[in-house]
């Protein structure tokens, strides 16, 4: 233990993608709540208020980590999973498109025969009623 541990000062610096430093601080907690995901070096000395230190300096090495969520990969998985979302979309809806323009070919198709078959048969359209059995 320190003697005069009320009148010991902290000098907090904490390098890295997010840098901070608490030159006087009264308190020997000291709580980071959002850094950025990369690698940090913590030094933190004792010190009294006329700057006399009273310890070594500690230096800690951090390693702060993406969230599963927000990690390059997820990120990269997500892409990849809309750019499939979208494919198939896009496909579903060419895929109706041929089919469409298929339907629309063997209609036209088997009217061009129809019409063929009737003029080289030269019989005309009947016109059939069955109510009154009249052509």
């Amino acid at each position: 233990a320190y003697p005069n541990v009320e009148k010991t000062y902290y000098k907090v610096v904490l390098d890295g993608p997010t840098s901070l430093s608490y030159e006087d601080l009264r308190s020997n907690h000291v709580f980071f709540t959002k850094l950025q995901p990369g690698n940090y070096s913590l030094t933190i000395s004792a010190h009294t208020k006329e700057g006399l230190r009273t310890s070594d300096l500690i230096s800690i090495r951090i390693n702060v980590a993406y969230a599963p969520w927000k990690s390059p990969f997820a990120i990269a998985a997500y892409v990849i999973l809309i750019i499939a979302v979208l494919f198939f979309i896009f496909w579903q809806y060419r895929s109706r498109q041929v089919a469409i323009e298929q339907a629309h070919r063997a209609t036209i198709h088997s009217q061009k025969q129809t019409e063929l078959a009737l003029k080289n048969n030269k019989s005309g359209v009947w016109d059939y009623n069955f109510k009154d059995a009249s052509v």
